[in-house]
């Protein structure tokens, strides 16, 4: 099966449909479904992604989906996570995102160094990374919730920057990435992440790097990432609420 048709299984199964038709239909559609228990977005909120000109958009219950279908059909692919147009069209109360959905390729993984400890999650030197940076970018990267080994660049005994992944269903290796303040922009990220990536997709699994920050992005572009869609969450009221 090709990159992206596992990638749109795995995004499918994460919205099992209760009514309509989930998943993703052909290029240029959207599909509105209606999925309490999707992990397309939080609860109670509407999830939107799109992968290689097809949206997926799950809602929580049935009086949002017509509201949603006329919305997205009016509209394209591209702008359907674009927050200032949803918010335009839509009585939004919130927005999670947008951020980009790029991918691995398995075609061998990226170039690494001998200098990458790895160690297990819980480890000391990853708590104190965890420590020193903002709680904001701490909750960002997710590191506190990695699955696999952590990979890790150690200058003077503490943990700079941090790498691993987050067991997904459907075989999805979500790559976290965490580096301290006051050490970013070195190339440090790349180091890791090159190293997490290189372990996930030895395990078989489809690596998947979802960033907001645009430093985020660069790292993914470097590895050889591949952008194929990207994700926004949309807080919609119901009629009368």
């Amino acid at each position: 099966m090709e990159l992206l048709e596992r990638v749109r299984a795995g995004w499918a199964a994460l919205a099992p449909a209760r009514f309509g038709a989930g998943g993703f239909g052909a290029e240029g559609s959207a599909r509105v479904f209606v999925a309490p228990d999707s992990s397309l977005a939080p609860a109670g909120w509407v999830g939107i992604v799109t992968l290689a000109g097809a949206t997926s958009c799950s809602v929580p219950d049935l009086e949002l989906a017509p509201l949603l279908e006329t919305v997205l059909n009016a509209t394209t692919p591209r702008d359907h996570t674009d927050p200032s147009l949803m918010a335009r069209l839509l009585p939004v109360e919130g927005t999670l995102g947008p951020a980009t959905l790029a991918y691995h390729a398995d075609d061998g993984p990226p170039a690494q160094d001998d200098d990458v400890l790895r160690v297990q999650p819980g480890d000391p030197l990853v708590r104190e990374l965890l420590q020193s940076c903002s709680d904001e970018d701490a909750a960002e990267s997710a590191l506190a919730d990695v699955t696999s080994q952590i990979t890790l660049v150690v200058q003077d005994g503490i943990a700079v920057t941090a790498a691993g992944s987050v067991n997904w269903p459907n075989g999805f290796a979500h790559l976290s990435v965490l580096t301290r303040p006051g050490f970013r922009g070195q190339g440090l990220a790349v180091r890791v992440a090159a190293a997490a990536t290189a372990d996930a997709l030895s395990g078989g699994r489809i690596c998947q790097w979802r960033a907001r920050p645009a430093a985020s992005q660069r790292v993914a572009e470097k590895l050889g990432y591949q952008v194929l869609g990207s994700q926004l969450s949309l807080l919609v009221p119901t009629i009368g609420r």
